[in-house]
């Protein structure tokens, strides 16, 4: 029965990084290396004037700020737009930070007590992977039903890139969109 239960816990792992790297990768590494003439800080400063921000936002990230492929811009696009859904729907957005930040504590915390339980205990490996895999993905239901908020960041992005047309280029606005899309699943899972 643990065996049952272990293949199917780890076909259910293998399904979902098999989407995640679908949905998100595939459509960043094919798009993402085009430089599109202007920095990510300078491109998010002007998605900030054009989505109305009345506050000030927090600074990129610093590896971030002088980047100009379109999977840097298309990142600087998404976290703005996250800030600004932050000063709107607050508690939504501290929910998906607390699901993302117990997704990536968790799994690590139930290694090392698994790992001290083969020690101590003597259980058999078979059934600590099993524990591991299915708290892991316990721990991931909370990050997986607030996904709808990078979703919504990416697509207020892309709305509001294809309205103001913020590129002097049609196909730097398109490389751009189509990294948005993707990094709207770039935290379906904590690692990777």
């Amino acid at each position: 029965m643990i065996r049952l239960v272990l293949i199917i816990a780890i076909l259910l792992v293998v399904v979902i990084i098999f989407v995640r790297q679908k949905l998100y990768r595939s459509r960043i590494e094919g798009q993402g290396e085009l430089e599109c003439g202007q920095t990510a800080e300078q491109f998010a400063d002007r998605f900030a004037v054009a989505m109305g921000a009345k506050t000030e936002l927090p600074a990129l990230p610093p590896v971030l700020v002088q980047g100009k492929s379109a999977a840097e811009l298309a990142e600087a696009a998404w976290l703005t737009s996250l800030e600004i859904l932050r000063h709107q729907h607050e508690a939504v957005i501290k929910r998906r930070e607390k699901a993302l930040l117990r997704a990536k504590v968790v799994p690590a915390f139930v290694a090392i007590v698994i790992g001290m339980a083969f020690v101590g205990l003597k259980i058999r490996p078979a059934l600590g992977i099993l524990i591991w895999i299915l708290l892991t993905l316990m721990i991931q239901i909370p990050v997986w039903t607030t996904q709808v908020v990078d979703r919504e960041a990416a697509k207020i992005a892309i709305d509001l890139i294809k309205k103001r047309r913020l590129f002097s280029r049609i196909r730097d606005e398109e490389k751009v969109v189509s990294c948005l899309k993707g990094l709207a699943w770039k935290r379906l899972l904590p690692f990777g």
